[in-house]
């Protein structure tokens, strides 16, 4: 079956879909197609690119290198009280890292299928970037008409806290409903898909970026019949979701909560076959020995 992945987390947080998928990865799991939504766009972004698990943990250590710059607020909040900013923070560095990781490569040169799903702040219609063409599912404009960079940092446009992207006169804000992605990952070919909902513990206090996108979380994708489940990946303790010095950590606990839930999710889906997969390489080089 055709495997569908939608992304979601704010901030740092995003950083645990590099750990599931360095999972599917291991599992031998072929990813038909991934949706990056919110911060996780930037590892969608860098999934489109034919980024492996190797090059992802390279792509976080620059990430958490330039940690105290990314989410710096640069505004006083006074000066967003007062009608002076729109936001906190407009995204400069963030900009920077996406082009330079990413290459500035055009959308429709990607080796794998991902979306970045937007809506268009003036009229609130959705706008789907994407690296193939398909025919897209309720109203909605898609296309391949941008750079892998602009199309992750439109994603991840959260005000007032980030900056939203300007695009055909207007700007662009980060979709939330992750029920309308998965939606999406199948008429572009998915027959199942999993969603991937990184959050900090629930007794946890959260700061200024958790709160901007806590919103997110009320509009959270009930399970859909037999094609999608959300698999929910609990934050260590003491980790924020400004803490992108610590996306190893974060990627790692992705990483332990997919293994843990992974299996149960694709039984439930009628998926299978998928619980041999990770023995299959072992097979080959016994067989080869032999």
């Amino acid at each position: 079956m055709r495997l569908g992945v939608v992304m979601t987390g704010s901030g740092a947080f995003s950083a645990a879909n590099a750990g599931v998928l360095r999972l599917l990865g291991e599992r031998s799991l072929n990813i038909h197609a991934v949706c990056g939504m919110q911060d996780a766009a930037w590892t969608a972004a860098l999934h489109a690119v034919g980024y492996d698990a190797q090059d992802m943990e390279k792509a976080l250590d620059h990430i958490g290198a330039g940690a105290c710059r990314l989410f710096r607020a640069q505004y006083p909040s006074r000066a967003l009280t007062c009608g002076r900013r729109a936001w906190l923070n407009d995204g400069r560095v963030i900009d920077r890292l996406l082009r330079i990781q990413t290459g500035e490569m055009l959308l429709g040169l990607c080796p794998r299928r991902v979306i970045f799903p937007c809506r268009i702040a003036s009229s609130g219609k959705r706008v789907v970037f994407t690296t193939r063409a398909y025919a897209c599912a309720g109203s909605c404009d898609a296309t391949q008409q941008a750079t892998v960079s602009f199309a992750a940092r439109a994603a991840m446009g959260n005000p007032p806290f980030l900056a939203p992207l300007a695009w055909a006169g207007s700007y662009l804000l980060g979709e939330d409903d992750a029920a309308w992605a998965a939606q999406q990952l199948m008429h572009m070919g998915a027959d199942r898909v999993l969603i991937f909902d990184p959050r900090a513990d629930a007794g946890a206090q959260m700061d200024a970026l958790e709160l901007a996108a806590a919103r997110s979380r009320w509009m959270k994708a009930p399970e859909d019949g037999s094609s999608v489940r959300v698999i929910g990946i609990g934050m260590p303790l003491g980790v924020h979701a400004l803490d992108y010095s610590k996306a190893r950590e974060i990627a790692q606990a992705g990483y332990e909560a997919a293994r843990e839930r992974l299996d149960g999710a694709l039984l439930e889906m009628g998926m299978t076959q998928c619980r041999i997969l990770p023995f299959r390489a072992r097979a080959q080089k016994m067989l080869g020995r032999r």
